[in-house]
């Protein structure tokens, strides 16, 4: 039985992709999904450094953030909609099915949910790390010395990251447990 030459280069070209992705491709794209990864892990800690080392600098503006967070939501309301009447306008245009929206669209929108769950999120942490730190003081305070009080609020002025806060809210359970002393949940670490 003779194979027909498009079945053989068909067969052949097969081969060859099958080569070319075994031996060049898939190293290549597992280089590249561990670099990705590990900047990604480097950049999400610095951001959990930054943002823990500006918490330690007062109390945050929440006036601020609600602001931010309106306009934010306002922003993302407004793209979303003319992103959704552009896909609108074009269902209604004889065309293709895919000119329902272009990629550039999609890209914009989830970029800018993307921000506005990072903002959202950056808010959130700040209120949560000030407010739970307060409220541990206010409950410690009576069982031990102005002097320990003091040390506590020097150390969480002088946070550098994430590291540092987690140090001090070990400190400051260590001092809860040894004065017999319940304190409450933490909600940015629940069971910390």
């Amino acid at each position: 039985m003779d194979i027909d030459r498009s079945v053989k280069i068909g067969v052949l070209s097969s081969l060859v992709a099958a080569v070319i992705f075994l031996y060049l491709l898939d190293p290549l794209l597992t280089i590249l999904g561990r670099i990705f990864l590990t900047l990604t892990g480097i950049a999400s800690k610095q951001y959990l450094d930054r943002l823990y080392s500006e918490i330690a600098t007062g109390m945050p503006d929440f006036g601020f953030y609600a602001v931010g967070t309106g306009m934010l939501i306002l922003l993302f309301m407004i793209v979303a909609l003319a992103v959704a009447s552009r896909v609108a306008s074009t269902n209604t245009s004889v065309g293709p099915p895919h000119a329902r929206g272009s990629k550039a669209d999609v890209l914009l929108v989830a970029f800018l949910f993307f921000l506005f769950i990072v903002f959202l999120a950056d808010g959130w942490v700040r209120l949560r790390t000030v407010s739970t730190f307060q409220q541990h003081i206010t409950v410690l305070a009576p069982a031990i010395s102005d002097l320990e009080v003091k040390q506590l609020q020097a150390d969480f002025a002088s946070m550098k990251g994430k590291g540092d806060y987690d140090r001090l809210q070990m400190r400051i359970r260590n001092l809860a447990r040894s004065s017999g002393i319940a304190l409450p949940e933490n909600k940015l670490y629940p069971g910390f």
